[in-house]
This record gives structure tokens, sequence and C-alpha cells, in this order.
């Protein structure tokens, strides 16, 4: 008997590895995503402009690297003794202006050479519920806790998103013509602005990640949206703020991530890593036993076996494994 709807999609071939790059941009999703690729040791950049919720924010901070606009000095905040941006998260700040915007202009090269080395590019969109500044007209990727009379709320046209995006993949085939992209919809519901204008929201963001497949031959769509709510769809799977993703439906979407794109080369590695990872983080109930020297004796036999196989392979439970070797020494 069948206990849920498997959700039913493309495979892309499985064509990615190691030796692939990955530039990931998005709303908080895509972190998790991002986050999975370097724990496993894949070569990954993670929002370095910082998280950005909406498609237009996500074109803007694309159009600093590919159309290189410049930063717009009009949407400089200063609040509470900081510099923020009203283009960038709010993590991003700087005690003086003239540093913060060096920094920024770093972050945006950072982000300019690793998609110039990067394979793939995975977009994560997770609302068309915008804001823009009442003053200017100029749409903001953060408000930063300034008041709500300053901004004006709406939902982005779908018809000018398609626009937008059309130009922005346009730009990127040009300049990057082996890159693919790979565009998800986060199942991260907004609550806050209710939970009718979140599925209005989310079907926005579902139709331009159609149209992106549909008119462009490198871009692909990955169904996170659909793994959550509908393959899924029991709060079990949910964090308790009953909104965010556990950590069950997250290793669970990255396993269908991983089975849809990696080859089984890759596979395979990956599942070692998982092993190792698991025995690197076991937390010994008896550290002074003999039963646990040998465990950590085997345990240094199977990562040296690894290293040897994998050396360019770094995931982080290795990194823990080494630096806690370094510390006891």
């Amino acid at each position: 008997m069948r206990l849920s709807t498997p959700v039913a999609y493309s495979n892309n071939g499985n064509r990615l590895d190691f030796a692939t790059h990955f530039t990931v941009l998005g709303s908080c999703f895509s972190e998790h995503i991002g986050g999975h690729l370097a724990d496993f040791g894949f070569q990954a950049l993670t929002n370095p402009l910082g998280i950005a919720y909406d498609p237009i924010s996500i074109a803007q901070h694309l159009n600093y690297v590919i159309a290189e606009e410049q930063l717009d000095s009009s949407l400089f905040l200063h609040r509470d003794d900081i510099h923020l941006h009203y283009h960038f998260h709010s993590q991003l700040y700087g005690l003086d202006r003239e540093t913060f915007a060096q920094q920024l202009q770093h972050r945006i090269q950072l982000l300019k050479q690793h998609l110039q080395e990067s394979d793939v590019l995975i977009l994560t969109f997770g609302t068309a519920i915008i804001q823009r500044l009442l003053e200017s007209q100029k749409t903001v990727t953060n408000c930063h806790k300034q008041p709500k009379a300053l901004f004006h709320q709406e939902f982005v046209n779908s018809l000018d998103l398609e626009t937008m995006y059309h130009d922005v993949i346009s730009q990127i085939q040009s300049k990057l013509p082996n890159i693919e992209l790979i565009v998800t919809v986060s199942p991260i519901r907004h609550t806050r602005h209710g939970l009718i204008d979140n599925s209005r929201s989310k079907s926005r963001l579902l139709l331009l990640c159609e149209y992106l497949e549909t008119t462009f031959d490198n871009v692909h769509y990955f169904p996170s949206f659909e793994i959550l709510t509908d393959e899924l769809r029991d709060y079990s799977f949910y964090a308790n703020d009953l909104i965010h993703p556990n950590d069950r439906a997250i290793h669970h979407i990255w396993d269908a991530f991983s089975a849809n794109h990696f080859t089984p080369q890759t596979l395979e590695v990956i599942q070692q890593i998982e092993r190792l990872s698991k025995k690197i983080y076991h937390k010994a109930l008896h550290p002074e036993s003999k039963s646990h020297s040998d465990f950590v004796s085997q345990l240094h036999e199977e990562i040296n076996s690894f290293k040897h196989q994998y050396p360019d392979i770094k995931f982080s439970a290795l990194s823990t494994f080494e630096n806690r070797n370094n510390h006891q020494k």
C-alpha cells in the first residue's frame, strides 16, 4: 500500500560529479542545498551577496555580475551606527559607508569569479511578493526593519518576471554558454503574508520556472516545492514552527536532488562520506575503553584510504576530524 504520492519529474542525465562547480543563489532554502553540497565536499559558493527571497532581488544580484551594474548609492542606509544597503541582506553591513561599499564590491567580484568557473547555477525562488520604497519606487531585497510606512507591498507581475528573466538568462548564456541552470521554488511558506497570498505567490514562481524551462535548453526545474507539499505532505516533516522543513524533510529533498543529478559513481562516494561522517560524529560512551580505541584506529584507516582514493574531496566531517586530531596532538 502506498502511503504517499511520489513526484514524477524528468531526469537530467545524472551528469554531475565532484568536478562540478556550483553557484547557489536565492532564498533561505538555497542555504540548505548549498550547505549539503559543501558538507559533502562539492565546490559550491552559496549566496555571497546574502539571501534574496524574491526573483527581482535575485536578478539584481546577477545583474551586478552579468550586466556589471554599479551599486545604487541612493539605497545605502545608516541605522543604529551601521551601514546597510537595500539590495542586500542585513547580514551584510559595515561600520562606515566607504568600507562597506568596498566589501560589497569584493563580494560581487567573488560571485563573478566563481560564476565564471561554475558548471551549474542553482536559483531558488522564495516569494513573488516584493517591497518598494514609496519615495523612489525602487524594489528592495530587505527592509532592514525600517517603518512599514516607507514601503509598498505588491505581487510581481508574471509577464514582467518572464521579460526580466528572459533578458537575464540570455545574458548568462551569452557570457557563460556552457553553464547549466537549475531552478526551484522554495517549499517554505511565507505565512506572514497569509496562506492565500502565499499560494498566489508560489503559483507565480512556478509559472516563471515553467517559462524558463520551456524557453531555454540549459534550464531545468527541480521540484523542491512539490516534494515537500505533495510527496511528504505531513506536518511530521516540518520544524516546530510548522513552516520550515525539518532535517528529515531536507535530507529527503537532498536525496531526490542527488538521485536526479549525480552520476552513479558520485552517489557511491556520497554514501561513503555519509558512513564516515556518522563515525566521525559518533560520541563514545566509554572513550577510555579498548573497544573505542579500536574503533578510532579503524576510523583512521578508513579515512586514510578515502583520502588516498579521493585526495581532492574535502567534506566537512573530515575537517572536523582533522581539527580534532590536531587539537589532541
